[in-house]
């Protein structure tokens, strides 16, 4: 988990580095339940910069399906949803392959957003019906 503590004990992404004793800012964020590419750095201001909206890029992501969306429904899933009461920016999403290995029913998507809330993915691709991960 992309956090320095955590209140519920669970495994941080700092456990993974014993020995370090600089301080270490993750940049970007994966939830409990996710994986992935994270940035790690020492420097406090590479972080803030790379972190802060105005700098931003878009964050580009692949995500395992456990089905083969349609057109519509990767459309759908690019389009805003409503996480928290609050509207996200739309994303851009493409199919990059299906039939993974011997499951034709999952596929693989690129998803990439223009803001990153928690559960934005999960929420984007809930909203569809198709569970990605």
């Amino acid at each position: 988990m992309t956090t320095r503590k955590d209140p519920e004990r669970r495994p941080t992404v700092l456990d993974l580095l014993p020995g370090v004793r600089e301080y270490i800012y993750p940049v970007g964020r994966l939830d409990y339940d996710s994986e992935g590419l994270l940035l790690l750095t020492n420097d406090g201001d590479l972080a803030a910069r790379l972190l802060h909206p105005s700098t931003r890029s878009n964050a580009s992501t692949t995500h395992a399906c456990a089905a083969c969306p349609t057109t519509a429904a990767l459309d759908g899933c690019g389009a805003a949803v409503v996480i928290g009461g609050r509207r996200t920016a739309s994303a851009s999403v493409r199919l990059v392959e299906t039939g993974l290995g011997a499951r034709e029913d999952q596929s693989l998507v690129s998803i990439a957003l223009h803001e990153g809330r928690t559960r934005q993915v999960r929420d984007m691709c809930e909203a569809i019906g198709t569970l990605c991960g």
